[in-house]
């Protein structure tokens, strides 16, 4: 592109030959018995060369042409010359002008592009070493863990004899912590490994794909029977996995807050807002405050204990970041003890 030479010497080559084609072709057109303003060609001229070449390039075109305008003239009378002196200054003035104010406009553009450019690959840069530091820790996490849990089996299993009740407790309190870390370990690989995966658009059966974790999460909890609700024939056009990851988190989150409930509903639909399709998940379980709403999508953050209900602050973390790969935008709403009601809206 012509824009991106960076030569003086082509830049200014380059917009002498733009200026000289357009008044070429004002000109052939004039041959042609086609009667047209010169100055509209010659603004046009200028305006185009100071563009592609810059603020040198324009301001010389504008001498020429004033020059090339008072020769043009001839001798004028004695009592005007002062007076065509001046009127040729003022057009060169105004030229001047439409010469600076273009380039300023262009240069204000390469400027802020140039610093997008940065700031983007700044962030591109950072996010690739912080996925890259948490995958790490977290594969790193995992042997002293797996050692962990290991010797405490062998001390339950091979040494239960000579240990009293409250050193099997410390035990087992060390072991559910081991798998704590582990669940955690894992969500956050899962994590970053959602980031990293790539995406293959295509019409994804929400309905079915619900029904099944619904399924799922049957098999786990045999003796709970929520009232389950989804509708039939939702579709939405995205990564079929990573669907299903975020439907299983947020189909997860309303079985579990919804455990203490006697009589639990959950439903999958769709809704049309402001002419768009939108989808949620609604539940009638522990709800939140939406006082801490603000937090709901950050990784860690969790507006529950984990005596009240288990989890690792990842799940709804996950939901986000897919939303957003999918280009899409998801929110909730929510009462205390009435439930929640997760809403997400992806592009078509």
């Amino acid at each position: 592109m012509v824009r991106n030479v960076r030569s003086a010497l082509l830049r200014y080559g380059l917009a002498i030959v733009l200026f000289i084609l357009i008044i070429g072709a004002a000109i052939l057109l004039e041959y042609l018995s086609l009667k047209i303003n010169m100055s509209l060609p010659v603004v046009l001229g200028l305006v185009i060369a100071t563009w592609y070449g810059g603020r040198g390039p324009g301001l010389v075109l504008a001498v020429l042409v004033q020059i090339v305008a008072i020769f043009s003239n001839g001798v004028a009378p004695d009592s005007t010359v002062a007076l065509t002196a001046f009127g040729h200054f003022s057009v060169f003035a105004l030229l001047a002008l439409v010469v600076f104010l273009i380039a300023g406009r262009k240069a204000a553009e390469e400027r802020l592009e140039h610093r997008v450019e940065e700031r983007t690959a700044q962030l591109k840069t950072a996010n690739a070493e912080l996925e890259a530091f948490s995958y790490s820790v977290s594969h790193d996490l995992r042997s002293p863990l797996r050692h962990i849990g290991g010797f405490s089996h062998i001390l339950l299993d091979d040494y239960g004899d000579v240990i009293d009740e409250d050193g099997k407790t410390y035990l087992r309190e060390i072991r559910e912590s081991v798998e704590e870390m582990t669940k955690l370990i894992d969500d956050v690989l899962e994590l970053s490994k959602i980031t990293r995966m790539e995406m293959h658009r295509e019409s994804v059966d929400i309905s079915k794909l619900a029904t099944n974790i619904v399924d799922d999460l049957r098999k786990m909890e045999p003796d709970r029977e929520p009232e389950i609700s989804i509708a039939d024939g939702i579709k939405a056009s995205g990564d079929a996995r990573l669907l299903k990851i975020m439907l299983f988190n947020l189909l997860g989150n309303a079985w579990k807050f919804t455990s203490k409930v006697q009589k639990a509903r959950i439903a999958v639909g769709q809704d049309h807002q402001n002419g768009s399709v939108v989808f949620f998940v609604r539940d009638n379980g522990a709800g939140f405050d939406m006082a801490f709403g603000h937090k709901l999508f950050d990784a860690f953050q969790r507006l529950h204990s984990a005596r009240e209900f288990e989890g690792t602050g990842i799940g709804l973390a996950t939901v986000n970041r897919i939303v957003v790969r999918h280009g899409g935008r998801i929110w909730a709403e929510s009462e205390v003890d009435k439930g929640a009601t997760f809403y997400f809206e992806l592009p078509p």
